[in-house]
């Protein structure tokens, strides 16, 4: 029988994402952002000025991880929240503050990025980020039916 604590394929997951989660976060530090709230402001700014459903943003993160990133965006001003026709609808835009706020951060990830990637070695992070993506899809699409 497998070892639950060693070989955890869950916790092995957990644990990684943590220690990977803490330098973003540290790079970020300077900017007031977290990870989750930058992926945030950066999924809404890919939006190109156009108001962006929260469903579109709730595929990429569980809802309540959503919820705590976009409260603080929302309560700064970098963010608007905005209603939709049906009331379960809502949309987000980046305010201008949030413009800068999203420059000025994306810096400090391309920090992290290069150091998580000098970390692991260009090889490895090209084929881990690979095998990641691959996982989830996989996963994912046998978790839809």
């Amino acid at each position: 029988m497998s070892d639950p604590l060693n070989n955890c394929f869950s916790l092995a997951s957990r644990r990684l994402s943590r220690v990977i989660g803490q330098i973003y976060d540290q790079a970020l530090a300077g900017s007031g952002l977290k990870i989750t709230q930058f992926s945030v402001l950066t999924a809404v700014g890919y939006a190109q000025g156009q108001d962006l459903p929260l469903g579109v943003i709730a595929k990429a993160m569980d809802k309540s991880t959503l919820t705590r990133a976009l409260n603080p965006l929302v309560r700064d001003g970098f963010v608007i929240l905005n209603k939709g026709e049906d009331r379960r609808q809502r949309s987000v835009k980046l305010t201008t503050a949030g413009h800068l706020l999203l420059a000025e951060a994306t810096v400090s990830w391309g920090q992290a990025q290069s150091q998580i990637e000098t970390l692991l070695g260009e090889t490895s992070f090209v084929e881990g980020h690979r095998t990641m993506t691959a996982m989830r899809k996989k996963i994912s699409s046998k978790n839809d039916n």
